[in-house]
């Protein structure tokens, strides 16, 4: 599947980004100050300094629309984008509840470190009319072009992150190792479950007819 172009003003950014790093001043989050920086010289330049970046990046989409096209009559399939809510005909997927002390693990490595420290700057960066689809593009550029001295931080951070959720995640374990679990329908519809509940509990089963040992709670 064809990758989607960059537009105008990422590419623009692209161009001067290393540029804006050196110049960003002592104490500044790096980032921060050369996507805002970045984003004011973009409006700030005109029609004719602009013209550059819109022509490459229409000729981007021009690539890319020939690209889609062989594509799907080579017989290729577009990969759908997760919906939040079903249509019709399609039934919506039941979320088991979730425990909340189960250690989270870290994920997307160290570029999901970066993202998470930096997105919100990011966007705040940007033109107002750009989605969260280039949001994740300018990020996705801005981790490319970062320094290897500065990835390496985030690199340092993923790691230690990662040790940490092992380490919880084994005292997890430890500590849950004999947890009993089960699904109580709350409600019902039409002879349907209308809910599931996921309960956690330390109750042992008695002998008889799986009466619970009243004893045994806590």
């Amino acid at each position: 599947q064809p990758k989607q172009p960059m537009n105008a003003f990422h590419m623009y950014l692209a161009s001067i980004r290393n540029s804006l790093f050196q110049q960003a001043p002592t104490g500044e989050n790096m980032l921060a100050w050369s996507g805002k920086k970045a984003a004011e010289l973009w409006h700030a330049l005109s029609p004719e300094e602009r013209a550059p970046f819109e022509t490459k990046a229409a000729e981007g989409r021009k690539d890319y629309n020939l690209k889609l096209q062989s594509f799907l009559l080579s017989g290729g399939t577009m990969k759908k984008k997760k919906s939040a809510a079903p249509g019709p005909g399609r039934k919506r997927k039941r979320r088991l509840h979730r425990d909340e002390a189960k250690p989270k693990k870290p994920t997307a490595g160290a570029y999901g470190i970066f993202l998470n420290e930096n997105k919100a700057a990011i966007k705040k960066s940007l033109p107002a009319r750009l989605g969260e689809a280039d949001v994740l593009r300018a990020a996705a550029a801005q981790w490319k072009g970062l320094p290897e001295q500065t990835s390496s931080l985030y690199i340092t951070k993923y790691h230690i992150q990662l040790k940490e959720y092992r380490e919880a995640m084994n005292k997890y374990r430890e500590a849950n190792r004999n947890v009993k679990t089960e699904r109580i329908i709350v409600g019902r519809k039409r002879g349907r479950n209308t809910a599931l509940v996921l309960v956690s509990h330390k109750s042992q089963v008695g002998r008889r007819g799986g009466d619970v040992d009243e004893s045994s709670d806590g």
